[in-house]
């Protein structure tokens, strides 16, 4: 993905991680990511939803992120020791929330993106699959910058 500020592009930032499903839980690792120029203050931060699919749901549980200050461009970054595992046993539907967000050195504000993981559903709140037809909730991913 590209980054910047109006017609001005100051990067790119790839990012990744696979989503494994155990009983009400989903963990997304390994969270990687590897910006085209230096960075600042990347925050990983990870969540749980709940909601069907096509809704936005609220958050139900969340994992602790982690920070890193300057990151060279090129330099792969990786939350350790095991990325984000999120909980949820209350709901039928869930899924998992992962974000992103720097800083630019010698531009204002932050940029961020996230993206959320299929639906996860449960006939008895134990056991959650992945949905066959990978239905998506609401608002399966966006990007931006606040100034902040």
């Amino acid at each position: 993905m590209h980054y910047g500020y109006g017609q001005a592009t100051y990067g790119t930032i790839n990012y990744g991680f696979f989503w494994t499903l155990s009983g009400p839980a989903i963990k997304a690792y390994p969270i990687q990511v590897r910006y085209s120029n230096t960075t600042s203050g990347t925050l990983f931060d990870g969540s749980i939803f709940n909601g069907p699919v096509g809704v936005v749901g609220s958050i139900k549980n969340s994992c602790e992120g982690a920070a890193f200050g300057t990151t060279l461009g090129g330099v792969l970054r990786t939350w350790t020791p095991s990325g984000c595992v999120a909980y949820d046993s209350d709901s039928w539907d869930h899924e998992s929330v992962v974000e992103v967000s720097w800083y630019v050195p010698g531009h204002s504000g932050r940029w961020w993106c996230y993206i959320k993981s299929p639906v996860a559903h449960s006939t008895d709140k134990q056991l959650y699959l992945f949905r066959a037809d990978a239905g998506l909730s609401g608002d399966p991913w966006s990007a931006g910058w606040d100034l902040n």
